[in-house]
């Protein structure tokens, strides 16, 4: 064993007395994991790479006091991409029990904060990214979302500070070009809201879509509909060009349709002119024999002036009065 002169320094004992400490003490620290130069050594290099984003996103946290949003990049982006992955299954358990233990709360802010509703914004953003487009209400869950935020936008219930965020990460999430596929697939996932919150199509007097729905018709009917349109409406609107037959529904599409021939020749039918001029002749036989309801008579009163009004050789005559 070696000694030392006083007053000199042992050079072995002063390395050993700087050596890193135990590693107990290391680990006891929760970031120090953070500034080890590979505190994952031993792991898969994939999992070596995704286990250093999450400490360097924890160390973005840490000096910002809060979780990123879309526009924090890159981790905005990387975390919204990460929720994306758990919510389709594709984040594994060993990755998601990392994430909880050094992102706490990186999956489920508070459903009514702000937090949440920039996290989802955020996931749909990365939606978007991937699809090229903004989604259709078929698209779930960011279809449906996204038109809950557009009626939220039309009540006045969103607030300016989300309705900003909206406009910032997902640009014409509310203002689809007129004309547009986009815009035509929007307009029909709200009416397919309004059929479902009615329970059937719209009628004449159900503005606006009614007249959405009919115009629609009356696209199909001339050949000016394209197929992608026709098969949005067949999946979210099933029916929308065929009620059934007897139904009053049948009937106040067919009426609406008379209507817009009506509007367009600017006088009834005569029963010559197929198909209107014996729709309506028939209409009136059913009105002189008792077999139409009182709501299709007033249903013809309000679309179709005069529809009961018959025509002689001498011209129109009052409709004939029973016995």
């Amino acid at each position: 064993m070696s000694t030392c002169p006083a007053g000199t320094v042992d050079v072995a004992s002063a390395e050993h007395s700087h050596a890193r400490p135990h590693t107990e003490s290391v680990t006891s620290n929760p970031y120090a994991a953070l500034f080890d130069e590979n505190p994952h050594a031993g792991l898969p290099a994939r999992e070596q790479e995704f286990r250093r984003k999450v400490d360097d996103c924890a160390v973005w946290v840490a000096t910002h006091g809060r979780l990123p949003k879309w526009p924090d990049t890159p981790w905005g982006v990387w975390l919204a991409t990460r929720r994306n992955e758990a919510r389709t299954g594709r984040l594994s358990p060993e990755r998601r029990a990392y994430l909880d233990q050094v992102l706490p709360g990186w999956d489920a802010p508070s459903d009514k904060s702000d937090e949440h509703f920039f996290a989802k914004a955020d996931e749909c953003a990365v939606w978007v990214a991937e699809h090229g487009r903004l989604p259709k209400r078929t698209d779930t869950p960011w279809g449906t979302w996204l038109l809950n935020r557009r009626q939220d936008a039309r009540i006045g219930r969103l607030s300016p500070e989300r309705r900003a965020y909206l406009d910032q990460v997902l640009p014409g999430w509310d203002a689809q070009r007129k004309g547009s596929d986009e815009h035509f697939f929007a307009k029909a996932d709200e009416c397919a809201v309004w059929v479902a919150e009615h329970g059937r199509l719209p009628k004449r007097t159900d503005k606006p879509w009614c007249r959405w729905v009919e115009s629609r018709r009356q696209e199909a009917r001339k050949g000016l509909m394209s197929p992608a349109r026709r098969a949005y409406l067949d999946q979210v609107l099933p029916g929308w060009d065929a009620p059934d037959p007897k139904s009053d529904e049948h009937f106040f599409a067919k009426a609406d349709e008379c209507a817009v021939w009506v509007a367009e020749h600017g006088r009834l039918p005569k029963q010559s002119e197929k198909p209107w001029g014996p729709w309506v002749d028939s209409r009136r036989r059913e009105d002189r024999a008792g077999r139409l309801s009182p709501e299709r008579r007033a249903y013809l009163d309000e679309r179709l002036h005069g529809w009961d009004t018959w025509r002689g050789r001498g011209g129109p005559n009052p409709r004939p009065t029973t016995q």
